[in-house]
């Protein structure tokens, strides 16, 4: 159970993914031109903010029930459509995230959508499909939260183990964006692979220090105290998270199981 538990924890991948908010001026929806339109955009805008925090505490299946009959009546929606597959995307589903992401890139060519939709390709391992549309992005410097392009084009060439070119884009985002955690983390786990375990720690340490409420780099470093039997440590780092207030419900369940994991491992030694 324990080995179980660690193992889920070292193999996930995060895949980034943007929920794209309602921009009336620019983005979204076309300009209002009468009261129905109005009220269209507010019951979808209304239903995309539930569906938003049903993701953000670990219930995406809550998200879709939301989400599925609006797509009967709004079935061009781009924002509508994006969030269904962030919430496919959420239950391990890449391939009908894939499908979602890529009808709402279709109706409006909005880049955040091309970069949902490379987070799927990379999800469901077309990872030659997702480096063509990152660099397409890249060249066009069509998103301005370039760390982010970076991030899902270094993960393309870290799934094919080409860790030298994974290494020189995750950097790329960084230097673009020091407080950035996901892509420390990512490195992180690329050095791991590598065995070069003081710069993975320095890496995963970068990423704590850059997102006091992400629980992803305090179980990468907790991991690590696990590894070299510290589990005083790990306990202590675990405690200090826990003491912020404004982690989620959801993180503050994983770092409890985290901490009673590292309480019956110290007792065991």
């Amino acid at each position: 159970m324990i080995l179980n538990f660690l193992t889920v924890l070292k193999n996930r991948t995060i895949f980034l993914f943007v929920p794209v908010w309602l921009n009336l001026s620019c983005q979204t929806f076309r300009v209002q031109s009468d009261e129905k339109e109005s009220n269209t955009q507010k019951i979808v805008e209304t239903n995309l903010n539930f569906a938003q925090k049903q993701i953000d505490s670990g219930q995406p299946e809550h998200a879709l029930q939301t989400l599925r009959p609006l797509l009967n009546q709004f079935p061009e929606n781009s924002p509508l459509l994006n969030m269904v597959g962030i919430s496919y995307l959420a239950l391990s589903n890449p391939a009908h995230a894939k499908l979602f992401f890529k009808k709402a890139y279709d109706f409006d060519k909005n880049p955040m959508y091309a970069l949902n939709l490379s987070s799927s390709l990379i999800a469901e391992g077309s990872f030659q499909a997702a480096e063509n549309i990152l660099k397409k992005m890249i060249e066009e410097k069509s998103y301005p939260l370039i760390e982010r392009v970076y991030h899902n084009y270094a993960l393309t060439f870290e799934k094919r183990k080409n860790y030298k070119k994974a290494i020189e884009y995750y950097t790329k985002a960084l230097d673009e964006n020091p407080s950035y955690y996901l892509s420390n983390i990512r490195l992180g786990k690329v050095f791991q692979l590598m065995n070069a375990r003081d710069s993975a720690k320095l890496a995963f340490e970068k990423a704590l220090a850059t997102c006091a409420v992400c629980f992803e780099p305090v179980s990468e470093v907790c991991i690590m105290y696990f590894d070299e039997g510290n589990y005083a440590k790990a306990s202590s780092l675990l405690q200090h998270f826990l003491s912020n207030k404004e982690i989620s419900t959801e993180n503050r369940s994983q770092a409890k199981s985290l901490l009673n994991l590292a309480s019956k491992m110290s007792a065991s030694n």
